[in-house]
């Protein structure tokens, strides 16, 4: 069964932070489906951009399993359930405000880059006129295909509440990846870990870096939230920050000159207390290792329809099989999971994903024939080093890609609908120096204790230089071809059916095999 033999009146939506917000106003401005239904566990909109000051019970380390349902914790009082999300206090975005934003003509607040409670007021605002149509209290439990028909079975977050469940014709996972933590294993850490209980912890659990006053850190990476813990904690009384991060990697952010850089670690001491680092160099009295090694791609609710499957969606955790376009099920179409990319401006690729699939779906527009998507998935597998970068795309890669959704958009007829913003010259310029210009941020914070509002200020205090528009051209066919899906040739089909042959994704008489793509 796929969109293109049963009409699609019914759409489920699973999680209404930014990716399910997005998704849910293009699916409505539509005005083709009967139910569009957001389920959302948390009681406001928003997603991670929520603050709680509650974390996760203690996470093993190492983790490995991908398909671990984190448990919640029950409110004191109402014993409802509540999820703890990975903001922390002092959070601010990576990306400047002027480009990771979709387009909300009624809200006019603006700045360099946003906090946490900045982000998270635009949510609220943005999802105003949507809320109708979202279950807030109310945690998906298992989402299953049965015959043409998705069931969902959900249950609300107060006490004894049953499991209901209800029927759509199509679902979008919109829940991102900022949930399950991943810390990588290393010799000895499990026995580390266990020996003083609270001594690993991921990034998800930090919240405020005065929780870390006179503590010895050992902070693990060098993305965003490894600077900020690390940066953040060095400027408390009595503290000291090791940070350990791997030869030529590119940190996001400046880190604070008062943190100490090593290498990465070859093997933990539960009975010395002691961690090595590769040149050698031995730590002990750390009292607190912080692992910012970011999340699984994990999707729960799957599990028990991903172990039907002879290819199945999520194995190791850390990329997707069997996705066209990083987020439409080749197999099922009627199953998206938006969101999962990296290194990208997360609002406007989630924004385009679900305008998209909205017209798919809609049916005025068609997916490609299974060979085109099977062909591009293959590919897509061949470009990267390791199949774990299979969702990364950084710039160019990513403002491409939104040009290339945004022109199939452009092909379905009529004008209804939501069209995804279109990457000005200007914006792509401003993408580019996204690195060096949350650089100049970060230290402007140290140098004068507060947020640079706009670039000028940055410009004005000597730490980025004149803003120059990029010469870099856009080349969304980098994703395939701009045609509709009933467009493709029979020659082109026969073309992409010839090359998985040789490739071994499709045995001899056109069956897929998946020989040559990542599923372990």
């Amino acid at each position: 069964m796929t969109v293109e033999t049963k009409p699609i009146k019914r759409v489920a939506i699973i999680g209404a932070g930014a990716s399910g917000l997005a998704s849910a106003k293009a699916f409505l401005a539509e005005e083709a489906f009967d139910t569009v239904k957001v389920f959302e566990r948390n009681p406001l909109p928003g997603g991670l951009w929520n603050f709680t000051k509650y974390t996760d019970e203690e996470i093993q380390s190492p983790t490995t399993e991908s398909n671990t349902t984190l448990q919640p914790r029950l409110h004191p009082e109402t014993k409802n359930k509540e999820w703890a999300g990975p903001a922390y206090d002092k959070l601010t975005t990576n990306v400047p405000w002027s480009i990771m934003l979709y387009e909300h003509p009624t809200y006019t607040k603006s700045m360099l880059f946003g906090a946490r409670t900045d982000i998270a007021d635009f949510l609220h605002d943005y999802s105003k006129d949507i809320n109708d149509h979202i279950a807030y209290g109310t945690n998906v439990v298992e989402v299953f295909k049965h015959g043409d028909e998705w069931s969902v079975k959900y249950q609300s977050v107060e006490p004894n509440s049953p499991i209901v469940e209800e029927k759509f014709d199509a679902v979008v996972s919109a829940g991102g990846y900022f949930n399950l933590p991943f810390i990588p294993d290393a010799p000895g850490l499990k026995k580390y870990s266990e020996a003083v209980p609270g001594s690993v912890l991921h990034s998800k659990v930090y919240r405020n870096p005065a929780d870390f006053k006179d503590k010895t850190l050992l902070v693990i990476g060098n993305g965003a939230s490894a600077i900020d813990i690390s940066n953040q904690v060095a400027e408390q009384p009595g503290s000291k920050v090791y940070r350990s991060v791997r030869p030529g990697s590119e940190s996001i952010g400046k880190p604070n000159p008062k943190t100490i850089e090593v290498g990465p670690i070859v093997k933990y001491d539960a009975d010395e207390r002691a961690i090595y680092i590769q040149d050698g160099t031995m730590l002990k009295d750390i009292d607190v290792v912080f692992y910012a090694t970011g999340y699984y791609r994990s999707l729960p609710f799957l599990n028990r329809y991903n172990a039907t499957l002879k290819r199945p969606i999520i194995t190791s955790g850390h990329w997707l099989n069997n996705i066209y376009l990083h987020y439409i099920y080749i197999d099922d179409p009627t199953l998206v999971i938006i969101g999962i990319t990296r290194f990208v401006i997360p609002f406007r690729v989630s924004q385009a994903q679900a305008c998209y699939i909205a017209r798919v779906w809609d049916g005025r527009l068609k997916l490609p024939p299974r060979p085109i998507q099977d062909l591009a998935q293959y590919k897509r597998f061949q470009e990267v080093e390791s199949p774990e970068a299979v969702h990364d795309l950084k710039f160019p890669f990513d403002a491409d890609y939104c040009e290339y959704i945004r022109k199939l958009s452009l092909l379905a007829p009529g004008d209804k609908g939501i069209f995804p913003k279109t990457w000005s010259h200007e914006e792509r310029s401003f993408r580019k120096e996204i690195a060096t210009a949350r650089s100049a941020f970060s230290e402007y914070n140290h140098k004068f204790g507060k947020l640079a509002r706009t670039r000028e200020d940055l410009e004005q205090a000597g730490l980025i230089g004149h803003f120059e528009l990029d010469d870099t051209k856009p080349n969304p066919e980098a994703y395939g071809k701009i045609k509709n899906g009933d467009q493709y040739t029979q020659e082109e089909v026969d073309a992409a059916v010839k090359e998985l042959i040789d490739a071994g994704i499709y045995s001899p008489d056109g069956q897929v095999i998946g020989k040559g793509i990542a599923y372990e």
